[in-house]
């Protein structure tokens, strides 16, 4: 009995053991992507950006561009499509999105902005093309809140997350980075950081927020950058006229029949 108790242990160990590679294999399979443009080549990528194929193809199609040299899918959750990014083909080459998204078309448009390098267009980041051609620590306007219009200051540098080769111009490959980061510039770990200023809400019920005065706090590293950690919030920063000016209608409409109900009300109750 203690021979077959023994078998059965070992068969179930080692069922176990197949269904825990199985698992494992097919993470790798489609969880992460695959760098090959062949048979394995996810179906539903292919239906997104197109073919990684573009042999045969004419410049301009869209094609899909694999891209794990600065291990841009770490963290990713986007299962088949991490590291597979849109991008067009270019002498039945698909090319890095940097090189091929420009100009914008019907097959492929650049999500960013075409900046023009020694005569060609490049496709990047908004970030990244306030910083080509800037000196480090250049001061560069970053744009925050849920319509983009709340501007604070930073700088441009190198930034905490990955540098991708998609979208890299140069091969500083700065961007205008985030206050924290930004306030730690030119520090070393453990120095207290610099004034800055960055958006945040000032609460559950606030949608919008404001750009408010951030001092103190230490340069600490974290995610291959010192960012500053733990500084304390301070006065707000005053709305300029040209934020009202970028204000959707729709919003300034609201403010505006708020302000005449409370006007009525009062009036009433005078």
């Amino acid at each position: 009995p203690f021979l077959v108790q023994s078998a059965w242990v070992s068969i179930a160990c080692s069922q176990l053991i197949m269904a825990g590679l199985s698992t494992v294999l097919l993470f790798l399979s489609f969880g992460l992507g695959s760098s090959r443009c062949d048979d394995t080549f996810p179906d539903v990528v292919s239906s997104t950006y197109g073919t990684c194929d573009c042999t045969g193809r004419v410049d301009g199609a869209p094609c899909a561009y694999y891209d794990d040299e600065n291990g841009y899918g770490k963290g990713c959750f986007d299962g088949v499509w991490c590291d597979w990014h849109q991008a067009k083909c270019r002498n039945e080459t698909c090319g890095k999105p940097v090189d091929t998204l420009c100009p914008s078309s019907s097959a492929a448009s650049c999500v960013g902005v075409c900046v023009d390098v020694e005569g060609e267009q490049k496709c990047v980041p908004q970030t990244r093309a306030d910083c080509f051609g800037m000196e480090i620590y250049s001061e560069c306007k970053l744009m925050n809140g849920p319509y983009y219009d709340l501007e604070s200051i930073s700088k441009c540098g190198p930034v905490e997350w990955d540098v991708a080769a998609k979208e890299c111009i140069d091969t500083n490959c700065w961007a205008c980075a985030k206050p924290d980061v930004a306030a730690c510039y030119g520090l070393t770990e453990g120095s207290t950081c610099e004034d800055y200023e960055a958006h945040s809400t000032s609460g559950s019920n606030d949608y919008v927020g404001r750009i408010y005065l951030y001092s103190g706090g230490q340069c600490w590293l974290k995610d291959g950058v010192l960012k500053c950690q733990g500084a304390s919030r301070g006065e707000a920063k005053a709305i300029s006229s040209s934020v009202l000016h970028l204000a959707p209608s729709y919003v300034l409409s609201a403010t505006c029949t708020v302000l005449a109900l409370m006007k009525s009300c009062t009036a009433i109750h005078n």
